[in-house]
């Protein structure tokens, strides 16, 4: 079943702030292999974009099956790097949805902010393969 357009511009906010600890800071800099810091690499912004993207996606409302997902693409828009001690808030936009085939292809934005300011946009898109036949 096709994504309904009316979802077209649909903005979800994630239902919690998070506050950027220096404990998943070290955590991300040894996995990656950098020296331990107050600053985050900028593949740590995965980590906030991800999550607050596969919510939206799962929503009851959308009706999509997360099982038949395929990641297409992923970019990054980077304002500033992200510290410890950030407050950040994110809000997840649906800013192109086609229909090819019998698959959903789906493009969301996710904003980073810190109170007003712009930290990291991201975008998403994932192709949802339709059933089977």
């Amino acid at each position: 079943m096709a994504l309904s357009p009316e979802f077209l511009g649909r903005a979800y906010r994630a239902p919690e702030i998070h506050t950027v600890t220096a404990d998943e800071v070290h955590a991300f800099l040894r996995a990656v292999g950098e020296p331990i810091g107050d600053i985050a690499p900028p593949t740590f912004a995965i980590k906030l974009a991800l999550a607050e993207s596969e919510s939206v996606m799962k929503s009851p409302e959308l009706g999509l099956d997360w099982n038949r997902v395929v990641h297409g693409d992923q970019r990054f828009e980077y304002r500033r790097a992200i510290h410890v001690g950030d407050v950040l808030d994110c809000e997840t936009v649906i800013e192109a949805i086609k229909s090819v085939a019998g698959n959903d292809i789906i493009t969301t934005r996710c904003d980073l902010m810190s109170g007003t300011e712009l930290v990291v946009r991201s975008w998403a898109v994932l192709f949802f393969r339709g059933p089977e036949k």
